[in-house]
């Protein structure tokens, strides 16, 4: 299993309907609107390092708002209770 984190730039305004376009995605985990350099970050899960660049590549940088991404893959997580 391979996640990232992938920080995307929209269109100025579009930020909410880029969101729901990511709900529709299986491999989208979380979605935030952000303050800052970037507007909307997801957390995206696949199988392998292949079908992450596929999901970013050909689902999420298609998305017609998106006008850039910036790609973190997750070395490895602690999740707090």
């Amino acid at each position: 299993m391979v996640e990232a984190l992938v920080f995307i730039n929209v269109e100025i305004g579009t930020e909410k309907e880029v969101i729901e376009e990511l709900a529709r995605l299986d491999s989208v985990l979380e979605i935030w609107m952000v303050y800052g350099p970037y507007d909307v970050v997801a957390h995206v899960t696949a199988d392998t390092p292949e079908a992450l660049r596929t999901v970013i590549s050909d689902q999420i940088r298609r998305i017609n708002m998106v006008r850039s991404t910036m790609t973190l893959i997750i070395a490895s997580s602690i999740k707090k209770q």
